[in-house]
């Protein structure tokens, strides 16, 4: 039923938060690649998500904001993550943990209750579309928090390392690929 009720909310309730208009078209192509890549060729490493790991050389923090992402500080952390603060995309499921030189990205199976409230017109339709993002605190929040506090008692080495060392190598040639360019 949970899972559910943003269905019963009417659509004109919602906005559209990423104004593409402003998004700058070779910063839009990039993610588009990582995207692909993330879906396609994206490595299991702790939980069920697809992961990869971008040099932020690649994709500056100014590009994430570019591209609509938000700012998040309700995430469960990764190993090795060297902030609270992560980024949540409102119009899709992509969710980016800072390390260090690099990201790691993902794409999660449900909306994050943060980014359904914020995407929602009127109080009445924030604290329902809040509810709304539920199954993903249940689903992936909770299991995730267990993954990082057990790692955290193993000595785990950092999400991005075990990723970097798990992808396939044509995959991080087609990343190292890309042309270094800050906030085009």
């Amino acid at each position: 039923m949970m899972s559910n009720m943003i269905h019963n909310i009417r659509a004109s309730s919602f906005e559209k938060v990423a104004d593409a208009s402003n998004i700058n078209p070779l910063i839009a192509a990039r993610w588009k690649k990582i995207e692909d890549l993330t879906r396609n060729n994206g490595v299991y490493v702790g939980t069920d998500h697809k992961r990869i790991v971008v040099p932020k050389e690649k994709l500056t923090e100014e590009d994430v904001k570019n591209i609509g992402f938000k700012t998040s500080f309700v995430a469960v952390p990764e190993s090795g993550q060297d902030s609270f603060i992560t980024y949540r995309h409102p119009d899709n499921n992509f969710h980016i943990h800072s390390h260090d030189d690099v990201w790691t990205i993902h794409e999660d199976r449900h909306p994050s209750s943060q980014m359904l409230a914020l995407k929602a017109v009127g109080l009445k339709n924030k604290g329902t579309a809040f509810a709304s993002g539920l199954p993903h605190l249940a689903t992936e929040g909770i299991p995730g928090m267990f993954t990082y506090i057990k790692g955290l008692f193993n000595s785990s080495i950092s999400t991005a390392d075990n990723v970097a060392d798990d992808l396939d190598n044509s995959v991080k040639r087609n990343i190292n690929r890309w042309k270094s360019y800050a906030g085009v």
